[in-house]
């Protein structure tokens, strides 16, 4: 990775390693999560920065999708350093976050419990509580929407 990380090769590196993040096969994640950890813990800030504004955004791209929010919940629950974001993507997760809850507490009913699917029902919640002490997010309005829910 030290090796490449200055020349042309960086770029398939990378690639392949964002491709990977939620691999399958448990040993081969395991391998490409340490090498995630290993560039993390040794690149440059601006570089650490660029990449998890990389990794949110190949999951928010599927914007409204199932595995998306899934996937976003996931990072969320497993602590993905969400202050590693630029400030751009910070605003970014918030917003979506926060969204994605109001519209979770607006829309609830018994009838659409009973439709989803278990394993994703209340993701939104989940996200904005795994989140809530990273992002900073104000609580005035949650708690404005928690209570008429």
């Amino acid at each position: 990775m030290l090796v490449v990380s200055s020349s042309p090769a960086w770029r398939e590196l990378e690639s392949f390693l964002l491709e990977n993040l939620f691999h399958p096969h448990l040993l081969c994640w395991e391998i490409i999560m340490e090498l995630w950890c290993f560039m993390v813990r040794h690149a440059e800030s601006g570089m650490v920065s660029g990449i998890a504004d990389q990794v949110y955004m190949a999951i928010v791209r599927d914007e409204g999708t199932q595995l998306s929010s899934v996937m976003r919940l996931a990072l969320f629950m497993e602590g993905f350093p969400l202050n590693l974001l630029s400030d751009k993507m910070k605003r970014i997760a918030t917003q979506r976050i926060i969204t994605d809850y109001c519209a979770f507490i607006e829309n609830f009913d018994e009838k659409s419990m009973r439709s989803l699917d278990c394993g994703v029902f209340g993701a939104p919640v989940f996200a904005l509580s795994a989140s809530l002490q990273s992002l900073q997010i104000s609580t005035s309005d949650i708690n404005v929407k928690t209570l008429k829910f």
